[in-house]
């Protein structure tokens, strides 16, 4: 299936609600080559971020893109958020709206990968090996 460019980021990104908000204004969404996105969505869950993070970043498979979308978010996950795109298959935003399903739809606009999984923040892997054995039995 062939998937149209995506939108600029400017489109769906807020940029006004805290200082220090993560931004990646009037640009294009960086093409990463990766054979599956992961999106997680996550509101005020600043361990439970950081949970998923150890779990996806520990997976023997390393062939992946997360967006992570940050929700309207006070406890610092946002901040923390932001640390995590020095890793080049990190791609995060923010989302000022209301909505657990909106923020999934912003994320799903950057996917371009042929699979993709939703783990919500304090989602983890059964294992390091549960990523690549997905990929290769999808295959």
């Amino acid at each position: 299936m062939e998937r149209s460019a995506p939108p600029p980021v400017s489109e769906f990104v807020t940029t006004t609600n805290f200082p220090g908000t993560i931004r990646i204004l009037e640009e294009e969404v960086p093409k990463v080559n990766a054979k599956g996105t992961i999106i997680t969505v996550v509101k005020n869950s600043l361990l439970g971020l950081k949970k998923t993070e150890a779990s996806l970043k520990g997976q023997n498979y390393g062939d992946w893109l997360w967006i992570v979308v940050v929700w309207e978010s006070t406890d610092g996950t946002n901040f923390y958020a932001q640390s995590l795109r020095s890793d080049s298959r990190v791609q995060v935003f923010h989302d000022s709206e209301p909505g657990i399903y909106q923020a999934m739809n912003l994320g799903m606009n950057f996917v371009d990968t042929e699979y993709v999984w939703f783990m919500n923040g304090g989602d983890v892997f059964v294992d390091n090996e549960s990523l690549g054995y997905a990929i290769r039995t999808a295959d």
